[in-house]
């Protein structure tokens, strides 16, 4: 499970970043730019020749696609996270609660601090 501290992390990045959504350019597909147009970046600098090597076109379009669709898809992600997060800690909290406050460590599936933080939500 993604941490909090990583969560907040994305979350100040996004906050930083141009705002979304972002796109494709309409004729050049490596191009990647901001809905009012503002151009991103590319992934496709140089052209085809990169050291010697031709590059194909089309993985240079889908690497763009792919930063688009992850830049566009992260606020929904990161609100998923955050509430798989806040579930987790619910579930931990009613654990202590029928142990009588006895900390149990399933499997590691949650680690120690995790189970504190659940511990002051349920205190």
């Amino acid at each position: 499970m993604i941490d909090a501290k990583t969560i907040e992390e994305l979350r100040g990045l996004l906050a930083k970043a141009t705002p979304g959504p972002w796109k494709n350019h309409l004729v050049d597909d490596t191009t990647i730019v901001a809905s009012n147009g503002f151009e991103i970046g590319t992934t496709w600098p140089g052209g085809s020749v990169y050291n010697g090597f031709v590059d194909p076109a089309e993985q240079h379009e889908i690497n763009a696609a792919l930063i688009v669709a992850m830049r566009n898809a992260i606020p929904a992600l990161l609100d998923a996270a955050s509430r798989a997060r806040e579930d987790a800690l619910r579930e931990a909290a009613a654990l202590l609660d029928l142990t009588n406050g006895d900390i149990l460590l399933a499997a590691g599936e949650m680690p120690a601090s995790e189970l504190l933080t659940a511990r002051a939500v349920h205190d």
